[in-house]
């Protein structure tokens, strides 16, 4: 009676293998991916923060980048007010000639 409810709890056992198995798979296959995408995640939430820090710190390049600019300005201008004057000399020249 025993061995005879034994094989038959086997059967049983193997008839929901058979069916439980493939799901099993499925929901391992399942939690690995959730897994993977749980760091992936958090991998793009730390290069968020960095591209976030990078950002905050971005207006000092900005000022870098405006008193560059004026400084450069200052050049072109600097310039323009010599070749003005070195015409406006040769122009007063000619009237005295």
């Amino acid at each position: 009676m025993i061995i005879s409810s034994v094989s038959t709890l086997s059967k049983s056992l193997s008839g929901l293998s058979s069916i439980f198995g493939p799901l099993i798979s499925k929901i391992i296959a399942q939690v690995t991916g959730q897994t993977a995408l749980t760091a992936a995640t958090e991998a793009g939430t730390a290069a968020q923060l960095k591209f976030n820090l990078a950002v905050e710190a971005n207006p000092l390049g900005a000022f870098i980048a405006i008193l560059t600019a004026a400084v450069v300005a200052l050049g072109i201008f600097a310039k323009a007010q010599e070749e003005a004057r070195k015409q406006r000399i040769a122009d007063n020249q000619e009237i005295l000639d």
